[in-house]
């Protein structure tokens, strides 16, 4: 009987194995994959911006794939421009003096890379950011995998001042600071 057991189990076992999740493999030509990657970001907050430019890589092999030698710039509407230089592999620091990142001008980013590619965006407004009303945290439990436990957490608010405001996101960078008592001297 325990014998005829094991070979059930086993027989379960080896029936199995082979259903796991198959994995997805998306068909995407290689040439279709031959991407640039660009991030950048433009405040009234700081006079150095940095921007990053890099090579997509294959969904089989991801890496960062930095692209240095690019020429890289920043234009605004009426004409002036700003180069940028590169610090690391594949980032550009590109200054702009305070007096010309103004709320309400429109820039451009330019991009000539070494194999001779042009990369021009549109001309995108820098918007004003409205005030902060209140930021306030409200006790909630989280949920899990097992329906029965929850995790107790903070989920963090932030309202903003902004009556009639036409742009519908905002992004936010957010440093954390946490602080431990301990109840035991050290």
């Amino acid at each position: 009987m325990r014998s005829l057991k094991n070979i059930v189990t086993l027989f379960c076992m080896a029936w199995m194995l082979p259903s796991c999740i198959e994995e997805y493999m998306p068909d995407i030509e290689t040439l279709e994959s031959n991407k640039y990657v660009v991030f950048g970001e433009l405040t009234t907050e700081q006079e150095d911006h940095i921007v990053s430019v890099a090579l997509a890589s294959s969904i089989q092999e991801p890496k960062y794939m930095p692209l240095s030698e690019c020429f890289v710039r920043i234009v605004d509407r009426t004409g002036k421009s700003f180069e940028g230089d590169e610090f690391e592999g594949g980032k550009y620091v590109v200054r702009i003096p305070p007096e010309n990142i103004l709320p309400g001008m429109a820039y451009q980013l330019e991009i000539l890379t070494p194999a001779g590619t042009s990369l021009v965006s549109e001309y995108e407004e820098l918007l004003d950011s409205p005030a902060i009303d209140s930021v306030y945290y409200i006790r909630e439990n989280i949920a899990t995998n097992n329906p029965e436990h929850f995790i107790g957490g903070i989920q963090f608010y932030l309202d903003l001042d902004a009556p009639g405001a036409e742009h519908p996101y905002y992004k936010f960078d957010v440093i954390e600071t946490f602080e431990y008592h301990s109840e035991l001297p050290l």
